[in-house]
């Protein structure tokens, strides 16, 4: 199975994101270390944001220096009362600032999460708390 690259290096402001269908982000923010994409097709009212955030952070109770990587996605849709209600999935990648993990092998151990959670009756067990 082919999964999307989670390298996410487009240098562009515009990340187009295959699955079956194809959404696209356009650039609406840029932050301190990161920056916030939203879906083309979504509004303000009901947004489909993709979020990119990146930290230096010290790691452990030994305090190493260490590089946390953040993608997330946040869905907002209202209910018929019109209260908001957001749908939010999170993505973190921790690495020590070391050549003793690669990139490769990040990207490897995205692919087992990502085959993981594509298995069937995986996500149904996962949601109902189960491990």
């Amino acid at each position: 199975m082919a999964l999307v690259d989670l390298s996410l290096v487009i240098p562009s402001a515009v990340y187009t994101i295959g699955s079956g269908s194809n959404l696209t982000f356009n650039k609406v923010s840029t932050e301190n270390m990161g920056s916030k994409r939203r879906e083309i097709t979504s509004d303000s009212i009901d947004p489909y944001d993709l979020v990119i955030r990146h930290q230096q952070i010290l790691a452990g109770k030994e305090k190493l220096p260490a590089d946390r990587h953040l993608i997330q996605i946040i869905k907002r849709k209202h209910e018929t009362t019109g209260e908001a209600k957001d749908l939010i999935v999170n993505l973190t990648v921790q690495k020590p600032q070391s050549t003793l993990f690669t990139n490769a092998e990040v990207v490897t151990r995205l692919n087992t999460i990502a085959n993981l959670l594509v298995t069937s009756g995986y996500m149904d067990a996962f949601l109902r708390g189960e491990s």
